[in-house]
């Protein structure tokens, strides 16, 4: 089996990567785009790249736990388990997903960054708590669950 392709971040979203990694948001360019993968999905935001530099290996995703994470955002999209075999084309799949969801989630960051006076990261942390706080509608299928067995799915927020 070959490597799988490197994971590689949209290039206009570049400096915006760098400016995060300076203030210290984040320690790594693959930290950063594992939350900006979440962001993009989370806010429905997937765009399509740009050419990008050398990119991260897979195996950093895989050391650090993190290709559970992208398999899950590919099996979501996808909603098949199919994207998750191991060939070539599978794996080009599962980056293009993150990739594309990482990407929009650095646009929205970025201008949630710019829009926000203040520190980046204490910015960041409100957004989080924002979405930590809104309420969720109970997803259709599950009206007959109480809020716990909710809370327990993932589906609401404590």
């Amino acid at each position: 089996m070959t490597e799988p392709r490197r994971i590689k971040p949209a290039k206009r979203n570049d400096a915006f990567i760098e400016m995060l990694l300076e203030e210290g948001v984040f320690e790594t360019k693959q930290a950063a785009m594992m939350f900006a993968a979440a962001v993009g999905y989370r806010y429905d935001s997937r765009q399509a790249l740009d050419a990008g530099g050398e990119g991260i290996r897979w195996s950093i995703f895989e050391k650090n736990r993190d290709d559970a994470f992208i398999n899950a955002l590919a099996l979501a999209v996808k909603r098949d388990l199919a994207v998750l075999d191991s060939d070539a084309a599978q794996n080009d799949d599962l980056a293009t997903i993150f990739e594309e969801y990482a990407a929009g989630g650095f646009e929205y960051l970025n201008q949630y960054v710019r829009d926000t006076p203040g520190d980046v990261l204490d910015n960041l942390l409100a957004l989080i708590q924002q979405f930590r706080t809104s309420q969720r509608e109970t997803p259709a299928g599950l009206e007959g669950l109480d809020r716990s067995a909710l809370e327990l799915l993932g589906e609401l927020e404590p």
